[in-house]
This record gives C-alpha cells, sequence and structure tokens, in this order.
C-alpha cells in the first residue's frame, strides 16, 4: 500500500494541520487500495467463497475465471489470485499503459 510522507527541514516538525493533512491523505489511499477492497469484501471458508452476503461453493464449480480490466484491475486480480490461488483455472485481466 502507498503512503504519503514528508520530510521537514530543522527540528520543528509538522504542526497539526499538516499531520491531520497527512493523515486523511493516508485514509483516502488506503480506503481506494484495490487490494484492501478485494481483502474487505472476499474472504474463503474452505470450499465456501463469501462476497459480502453471497456465498460460493467452489466444489460446485467445474471452472472459475478471473476477468477484470482497468486500472486497479491488476492489483484486484493478484489478491484474488493470492486468495484463491488452485481454484482459478483461467482469466484475463487488462490494464492500461
Amino acid at each position: 500500500m502507498k503512503r504519503v510522507r514528508v520530510r521537514t527541514q530543522g527540528r520543528r516538525g509538522l504542526d497539526r494541520l499538516h499531520r491531520d493533512v497527512l493523515a486523511a491523505m493516508n485514509e483516502a489511499l488506503q480506503a481506494a487500495d484495490p487490494a484492501g477492497i478485494v481483502r474487505k469484501h472476499l474472504q474463503l471458508d474452505g470450499k465456501l467463497l463469501h462476497a459480502d452476503d453471497l456465498h460460493f461453493p467452489l466444489n460446485k464449480y467445474r471452472r472459475i475465471l478471473v476477468i477484470g480490466g482497468g486500472k486497479a484491475s491488476g492489483g484486484m486480480a493478484e489478491e484474488v489470485e493470492r486468495l484463491l490461488g488452485k481454484w482459478i483455472t483461467g482469466g484475463l485481466i487488462i490494464v492500461p499503459d
């Protein structure tokens, strides 16, 4: 995950406003983290995939494909692959250059 950092000159450090702005920026980056979004909404419990309130018994499917497109799809697909691993039988992810 990306974080915003700042260097200051001298020993004075950051005032409260600057610390609050940095904290807000880091919260926004964390909320927009594609892998974090996948982790928040998908959980694997043995052979059962939970997607929020939906439940999918993976052993009932012959093939599981991961398909995505767009800027965030690469990071999301990596997290789905980390989560599902051997269950994935194929897929296609398209990301911009």
